[in-house]
């Protein structure tokens, strides 16, 4: 499967908030030419000795030759100076519509530092950035596990993207996303937001009654279901999953219980088909890896009055900054500006997904309360009291919380602390003492909830 995508960022024209320079050092000339080819193949191969030599092994083991246009060698090498030659190649490269991961094999170069380097050029020119993927059609079942094996060997992902023609940033979530733990000695980041989301989970729902019912839309491997069999042994839940083999694994986690449901199938399917049957649920727990858009739209008539919504601004929120996606978030949330700073628009486009929400709650009868929020490194996460009432009093609800701006609706004066901030910090003198942990199956980390 090929999967090409197209990411653009327009130059900030507004004087007042100008772009800030990621590299202001003056870069010099060396007299060397560099030329970027338009296609991998016509990359030349740099020779076996300056391969580090465990990574040479694990190829060979898999039957593969060391074939690549980039020394493989372990994390982190010292960085080289850039040359104006190479920064002109990139600049060439990209007006011609080249992929930023062949500019990365070509030149050596990690791959987001080129593209840090040709966002500045692109605004002090006035120009408009295109990141061009290269596609993973290379990357098969068999290539991942050989991946997987480089990169627990301290092969870094952008190199194995270049090893293995794919684009880096799907290495990156296809590898870390897949990892126990994390620079060997850390656990995976994405893995202690999740158990930081259980957590909360946990805190939330011991405070809903007894009986219940649920709805996981995006059930994955099944630990927010099994944290609902754990509370509540006699509560009944639709879990879907569309993904088999995330799928097969969740049935492999327990022995779920007669009364927790799951449906291998699109959500969406599944939502409708769930709605025309006139269910509903105390819960629905809508945690994406990208989105839930078209799932809240589906959302209202399967929520009981006094239930809970647990929803998460996914992915497209960490990437919302560049000037495409933000073009993405108008069309699924109404909210543009294209003045704000990349971290400006992040503090502030959670405001405008939960003021979007509210205008969908009101519309179809509900207001909520927020009882918990977390900006995560990668997502949003909102817990919330949904109660049905009257359009009056909907509307007047939505005009006290939520102020009409920037073709969207913001949630007035959202508190919505950072993950940084709730994480426990450890007294430096105290390695010796092990914290609390939860009884669950996996090491749970210290939070402040």
């Amino acid at each position: 499967m090929s999967l090409l995508f197209s990411i653009e960022e327009a130059p900030n024209t507004d004087s007042s908030k100008p772009h800030q320079q990621r590299f202001t050092r003056p870069l010099k000339r060396t007299g060397i030419d560099v030329q970027i080819p338009s296609k991998w193949d016509d990359l030349p191969l740099v020779s076996e000795d300056q391969h580090d030599s465990a990574f040479v092994e694990i190829l060979a083991k898999s039957g593969k030759s060391p074939n690549s246009p980039i020394p493989l060698i372990a994390r982190y090498s010292k960085p080289r100076p850039w040359s104006l030659e190479e920064l002109d190649a990139c600049v060439r490269a990209h007006e011609q519509g080249i992929p930023v991961a062949l500019m990365s094999a070509a030149l050596n170069r990690n791959p987001q530092d080129i593209i840090y380097r040709l966002l500045d050029v692109c605004h002090a020119s006035e120009k408009v950035f295109h990141e061009v993927g290269l596609g993973c059609s290379q990357w098969t079942p068999e290539i991942k596990a050989l991946a997987k094996d480089l990169f627990d060997a301290g092969l870094t992902a952008w190199r194995i993207g270049a090893l293995f023609g794919v684009d880096f940033e799907g290495v990156e979530k296809a590898l870390f996303a897949g990892r126990t733990d994390y620079g060997h000695s850390k656990r995976n980041p994405f893995a202690i937001c999740t158990d930081h989301k259980q957590q909360i989970n946990r805190e939330t729902l011991q405070h809903s009654r007894t009986s219940l019912q649920a709805l996981d839309a995006f059930a994955g491997e099944g630990r927010f279901a099994a944290l609902i069999e754990d509370l509540f042994p006699t509560a009944s839940q639709v879990c879907i999953e569309q993904n088999p083999d995330t799928f097969e694994r969740a049935q492999n986690t327990r022995s779920w219980a007669s009364q927790t449901r799951w449906i291998l199938d699109n959500n969406i399917q599944v939502m409708k088909q769930l709605a025309a049957t006139g269910e509903q649920f105390d819960i629905v727990d809508l945690d994406p890896f990208v989105s839930c858009r078209e799932q809240i739209d589906l959302t209202w008539s399967l929520l009981k009055n006094a239930s809970s919504l647990f929803v998460t601004f996914g992915g497209e929120y960490r990437r919302s900054f560049i000037r495409t996606n933000r073009q993405a978030i108008r069309r699924r949330y109404g909210f543009y500006d294209t003045a704000l700073s990349n971290s400006e628009y992040l503090e502030i486009v959670p405001s405008f997904f939960l003021g979007w929400l509210s205008s969908q709650a009101s519309k179809h009868g509900f207001v909520f309360e927020v009882e918990r929020c977390v900006r995560y490194p990668n997502n949003c996460r909102f817990w919330l009291r949904m109660n049905r009432r009257e359009p009056l009093t909907c509307q007047a609800w939505l005009t006290e919380h939520v102020a009409p701006e920037l073709n969207g609706f913001r949630w007035r004066d959202l508190r919505i602390p950072r993950f940084s901030e709730l994480r426990a910090k450890a007294p430096k003198n105290t390695r010796a003492k092990k914290p609390e942990v939860c009884s669950t199956d996996t090491p749970q980390l210290v939070f402040e909830l």
